[in-house]
């Protein structure tokens, strides 16, 4: 017996782009479950000259993954703001509605959907919500400690809106570890703790391409000590990469990913610090590869607590040792990494592994990380979706 198609739509905390995080790894995967026909994801919206919005599908190489072999059921749409004052005027944003209903139904045709709400930063909350009215199943995810995010007042209260919205009407509610599941479960819903992961094969490769700059790092420094993503001041510690950098001149500390100026300002003339710029999803792991030792610098707090880090995972299909401060998430896996509870600790663990006094099991390491892959992880989603759907018949 065939089972019934739906499709499914996901609002998105940030825009689709070559730099794949949770919310665009799940949707992919979920998108290559048998029950979804086609699939949408939908950026934050924009406000650009008010010109049109658009619908297209997603492109392998514009879009950097390397291994996506359906994008032709996957399409991105990013609304726009075409009416002047729609954020300010309930009119004018209930014409804009209107219009946005009608792509959306246009889209599902007549077929039901799955909702996929990942987006406590929106301004299309009455959107959202006509679209939870009429969706077969909604899923909300806590994929961060959203409400520990440095916001201005009116910044907070838009996530703080959405958020009890959203999660007042979902059926199943993700979280992203057990620290936000415990803060934030809600005893009458589905809860479903969904950890991070990685996409395994776009890391674990059996070569890599050299990076032309990063070679004549190396000819100038012994080490190279490396982290990729977010840089900021709530989340790493900028005391700790100071002592380190400060004690290990032979070691090259590069960082790979977004920053803020504050890192800019304040580590730009420091000679053994190299600060690169994001680079696509399929790239990052050429430039991994070049760590001798993968560091997770975090500043303990709130916020990092409320992290599951994909870089984790995605260095531990490198292969890569891992030296992190004690977060949350780190003492769950401290067999697998070293965790350090002091900028000494931190420094002595980095010379240790330097020196080959301590090491951890390649195979071990890749073995965990194929394990926790989104292909492998996504499957519990698929597997509470599929029972609610069976529930609601």
């Amino acid at each position: 017996m065939n089972k019934e198609k739906y499709n499914l739509i996901c609002f998105g905390l940030m825009p689709w782009s070559n730099m794949w995080k949770r919310t665009q790894s799940v949707f992919y995967h979920m998108s290559s479950f048998e029950i979804f026909e086609r699939s949408l994801y939908v950026n934050p919206e924009k406000y650009p000259n008010y010109s049109s919005f658009y619908l297209k599908k997603l492109q392998p190489k514009e879009y950097g993954y390397v291994n996506i072999v359906n994008s032709e059921k996957i399409f991105e749409y990013t609304p726009v703001h075409f009416v002047p004052l729609s954020s300010r005027s309930e009119i004018f944003k209930s014409i804009e509605s209107y219009f946005y209903g009608r792509l959306f139904r246009d889209f599902n045709g007549d077929l039901p959907y799955v909702l996929y709400l990942n987006c406590p930063n929106t301004h299309l909350t009455s959107l959202i919500e006509q679209l939870i009215q009429n969706s077969t199943l909604t899923i909300f995810d806590y994929s961060d400690d959203f409400l520990e995010y440095k916001l201005n007042k009116s910044g907070l209260a838009i996530y703080r809106r959405n958020i009890e919205k959203f999660t007042e009407k979902a059926d199943i509610i993700t979280y992203v570890n057990d620290h936000v599941a415990n803060k934030y479960q809600f005893p009458d819903k589905k809860n479903l703790v969904l950890r991070n992961s990685t996409n395994y094969d776009n890391f674990n490769r059996n070569a890599y391409s050299t990076i032309d700059e990063i070679e004549k790092i190396k000819e100038k420094y012994k080490y190279i000590i490396g982290y990729s993503g977010w840089v900021n001041e709530s989340r790493v510690d900028y005391d700790l990469i100071d002592y380190l950098s400060e004690n290990r001149r032979d070691c090259a500390f590069l960082f790979v990913g977004p920053y803020d100026k504050t890192f800019v300002d304040k580590f730009k003339k420091v000679e053994n610090i190299f600060i690169f710029e994001p680079v696509s999803y399929d790239v990052l792991p050429n430039y991994i590869n070049y760590f001798d030792v993968s560091i997770v610098p975090f500043l303990v707090n709130e916020h990092t607590n409320g992290n599951d880090l994909l870089k984790y995972h995605d260095y531990m299909s490198m292969g890569k040792t891992i030296v992190s401060t004690n977060i949350k998430t780190a003492e769950e896996i401290k067999n697998l990494i070293y965790v350090a509870d002091s900028h000494e600790t931190f420094l002595a663990y980095l010379e240790s592994i330097l020196q080959e006094k301590l090491y951890k099991n390649v195979d071990v390491l890749k073995s965990f990380a194929k394990e926790n892959s989104w292909e492998n992880r996504s499957k519990l989603l698929l597997y509470e979706i599929e029972s609610s759907l069976k529930m609601m018949r």
